[in-house]
């Protein structure tokens, strides 16, 4: 297996120069274009920011989040980039695009070793009485007990993505162009985060992958990394259920697998879209929505389950009745899964900032290549205690 230099070296459009050097940040992204785009005799307009911004203010122009940015827009771009976002980090980013990846409390930092093994720590059992000692002499007794402890192994993999620009979109969309950039890539790793620590499963052979079970998955797919949340489940009977009809009874059962750990504000449950939208129709939870005080007339929202929050990801799909997603036969992929989560049960980190490599094809436009180093590794019990992670599969939607 080659290295990353021939994997990108692979990548590359053909007669590729290269931009300065790694961007960690939109700051330096937006430097390495701009002094492109000036030694090539561009408009200042084109490629000084400040100059694109004094326009913006003279224009009047409105900035809208969720705008797409394209060469139609009038006036020079309807959505340049203010100052502030300029200093926004990459891997900051993926949090907001993407809020569970921040509800796990697992986060050891950006400076993780390639393999790193992380303590994890239990209980101490309740403290004895103790009378006062009025005889005899003073002396230390062994102790009680012992502090129960357990590791988890994390290896930091490496996750890649390369994006063509195209002259055109360069040329008459400079400043515009910074953005799509940024927005897409951040969403783009978030995801990538997320679905990793939802799905994965390093098994390679074919017809055994829960992602692909019958099929053989590529090295290179995203969900190769590490073993996920489902997988954790799916390896131990007793921490899946076969919901079927999904009800109310059905969110007790996997609280159940928890067991001393099902306390509400310390679990997630994560399920797809069609399972939210039967957890809505459940009566108990209907009645509650309708006419409670957690009722959405009033808040606006809809409400946590049985205290506990929740999450929709979509790259929970759904999948065979074992729990197992079909590639070879999609139509087999018919049930929705739910799980519930230990929110120390994700143990992850980084190495570094998320890095970009920009890259000029003349006459043709940009290549660039964004890459980042995350490992994750889910704990599936906390030392000594009951399990973490709960997946109920099956479900009818």
């Amino acid at each position: 297996m080659g290295n990353f230099i021939d994997f990108k070296n692979q990548n590359l459009k053909a007669g590729a120069v290269a931009i300065g050097g790694q961007a960690k940040s939109t700051e330096v992204l937006a430097k390495s274009i701009s002094d492109t785009l000036q030694k090539e005799g561009h408009a200042e307009e084109s490629y000084d920011i400040q100059k694109c911004l004094e326009q913006k203010a003279t224009l009047g122009l409105q900035t809208k989040a969720n705008e797409i940015m394209h060469t139609t827009n009038t006036g020079y771009g309807a959505e340049l980039i203010p100052g502030s976002v300029l200093t926004t980090d990459f891997l900051d980013l993926a949090p907001k695009v993407n809020p569970l990846l921040a509800e796990f409390t697992g986060f050891h930092g950006r400076n993780m070793d390639k393999t790193m093994k992380v303590p994890a720590i239990g209980e101490i059992p309740f403290h004895k009485l103790q009378a006062e000692q009025t005889t005899g002499a003073f002396a230390i007794a062994q102790g009680l007990g012992m502090l129960p402890t357990a590791e988890v192994q994390i290896d930091q993999k490496q996750y890649f993505f390369s994006v063509d620009i195209s002259e055109w979109e360069l040329r008459f969309s400079s400043v515009d162009l910074l953005a799509i950039v940024k927005d897409k890539m951040a969403k783009s790793a978030a995801r990538t985060m997320i679905a990793a620590i939802i799905n994965g499963d390093t098994t390679a052979t074919a017809n055994t992958n829960i992602n692909s079970i019958d099929g053989t998955p590529a090295a290179t797919d995203y969900f190769m990394g590490g073993t996920g949340l489902r997988e954790t489940a799916l390896t131990t009977a007793a921490l899946t259920a076969d919901l079927g009809t999904l009800d109310f009874a059905d969110f007790l059962a996997l609280q159940s697998i928890l067991g001393e750990n099902a306390v509400p504000e310390d679990i997630i449950y994560i399920m797809g879209t069609a399972v939210k939208n039967k957890a809505l129709g459940i009566s108990e939870f209907l009645a509650s929505y309708q006419n409670g005080l957690i009722s959405t007339a009033i808040t606006g929202k809809l409400p946590e389950f049985l205290g506990t929050k929740y999450s929709v990801q979509r790259d929970l799909t759904k999948a065979n009745t074992a729990g197992k997603v079909a590639t070879g036969t999609p139509s087999n992929n018919t049930k929705g899964q739910l799980l519930c989560v230990h929110r120390a049960a994700v143990q992850y980190g980084f190495n570094g900032d998320y890095a970009l490599e920009i890259f000029r094809i003349p006459g043709k436009g940009l290549q660039v290549i964004g890459y980042y180093f995350m490992g994750y590794a889910i704990a599936n019990s906390l030392a000594g205690g009951d399990p973490t992670v709960a997946l109920g599969y099956n479900i009818t939607v």
